[in-house]
């Protein structure tokens, strides 16, 4: 076997040896705290339910409310989080695992929610298999003392903070100057992130401060010093962990694995393995993840059998086009694949899509032209880094194409993916300049 080949194997088998047991400790402490959860005053959760729809913090007609950036513009997530919070109508051991929710009916999921608080259940109990529904535990514990609105609001205020200290340390980066050109680049993230205008649903707040989590840990361990292949490797395990643990199937697999790509590259050291220990970093991501699901699978086989397995296989082939809904509901065609991604883009500015497809145009041509530039760099890790942020948005681009009749139906919220072209076209190009400043300082 030759040497190369046989390194890379050490090196993936290295990177399952850490992340195993890190996804594995995130999986089995979210367990415990679904399990906790469940022993929350269901009446607490009621009232509060009632209160949010008294004061329109819910709202029946909430399927659409485009541009609404104080309660979002879709409350169905919401709406569905919250009937699984308070739908007691299984067993503990159940609910812990899979919550219940409610079988959909032409009344809308807000419809559901608002009678299920005020009169009751007037369906049968239907679990809701798919996901990990971290998001329902952290809301059961939560929503009793702080309300829906309360937290709404403290997810926004946790993320507006973790926004404003990056933005902050990298205007102290460049302030520096030793660090000056990694600042900028820090700053263009932090920014463009700020952008995305999801934090306020209780579906999607988690997943985005996870990723803004993940970019300031990654930024600040690499301020003074690289961060070493092992770190990097637990690092995006954890992140990949935490992450299915709260995906909603609204984006936060694609964009995190694609996160991983395009920032550990610029906080390893510049060497040449740079590309081979990002490699390792993003089986690490993934390794995290399927971990969770293989732990997800047993605990699902142990409690409730095969039926949920094939259950999801199903509708994972509806979701990549390949077989119609049960109910017949057919595939989008490619016409209204591409009018809902464009609608969809004001996910990342509210209420100004063509804003987003503008951005977006001017992001692909200065990131083609950054890229060239770069390839041409003589340091060989700085052309590493222009490959791996180029290869993070083929990730978005295959997961587009693959779950496409998904992203057809729910752009309204999977095209906030495209945060991160606008992010790393950013970064491309402020490393594309500061090349050509170097090398313009070297003689010829």
């Amino acid at each position: 076997m030759p040497t190369g080949s046989a390194a890379m194997i050490r090196r993936i088998g290295r990177a399952a040896l850490l992340s195993v047991p890190t996804a594995l400790a995130i999986f089995v402490v979210f367990c415990g705290l679904a399990w906790a959860s469940l022993g929350v005053d269901r009446s607490l959760l009621i009232d509060q339910v009632r209160t949010a729809y008294a004061t329109r913090d819910l709202r029946t007609d909430g399927g659409a409310l485009f541009g609404n950036v104080n309660i979002g513009e879709h409350q169905y997530n919401d709406c569905l989080i919250l009937f699984q919070t308070i739908d007691d109508r299984a067993s503990r051991v159940e609910r812990a695992i899979s919550p219940l929710r409610p079988i959909p009916d032409k009344q809308g999921i807000c419809a559901d929610l608002k009678a299920l608080a005020i009169s009751g259940p007037s369906q049968a109990p239907d679990f809701y298999h798919r996901y990990f529904h971290a998001q329902t535990t952290l809301a059961r514990m939560l929503v009793p003392s702080l309300g829906v609105a309360g937290l709404r609001d403290l997810y926004k205020l946790l993320i507006s903070a973790v926004l404003l200290a990056g933005i902050g340390l990298a205007l102290f980066d460049i302030a520096r100057r030793q660090r000056a050109t990694m600042g900028v680049v820090w700053l263009t993230v932090f920014f463009v992130f700020g952008l995305e205008s999801f934090g306020q649903s209780l579906g999607h707040a988690p997943a985005d401060l996870l990723i803004l989590l993940f970019l300031l840990t990654v930024n600040r361990t690499s301020s003074d010093r690289p961060i070493s292949p092992a770190f990097a490797m637990v690092a995006a395990a954890a992140f990949g962990a935490l992450t299915i643990e709260f995906e909603f199937f609204t984006g936060g697999l694609p964009l995190g694995l694609a996160v991983v790509i395009g920032i550990v590259p610029l906080a390893l050291a510049p060497g040449g393995e740079v590309l081979k220990n990002t490699l390792c970093a993003a089986i690490s991501f993934t390794i995290g993840i399927l971990t969770c699901v293989l732990g997800r699978v047993f605990s699902l086989l142990m409690v409730f059998g095969t039926k949920p397995l094939s259950s999801s296989f199903d509708q994972l082939l509806y979701r990549t086009g390949v077989n119609t809904r049960p109910n017949g509901f057919a595939p989008a065609g490619l016409g209204d694949f591409i009018t809902r991604i464009l609608s969809g883009m004001g996910s990342l500015a509210a209420g100004m899509p063509w804003l987003v497809i503008g951005m977006l145009a001017l992001a692909l041509i200065s990131g083609i032209w950054s890229y060239r530039v770069l390839r041409k760099d003589k340091i060989d890790a700085i052309r590493q880094r222009a490959v791996a942020l180029v290869a993070s948005n083929l990730v978005l681009l295959l997961w587009v194409v693959i779950f496409w009749q998904h992203t057809s139906e729910h752009a309204w919220f999977i095209d906030r993916i495209f945060s991160w072209s606008l992010a790393s076209s950013g970064i491309l190009f402020v490393l594309a300049v500061d090349s050509q400043r170097v090398n313009s300082q070297v003689p010829s």
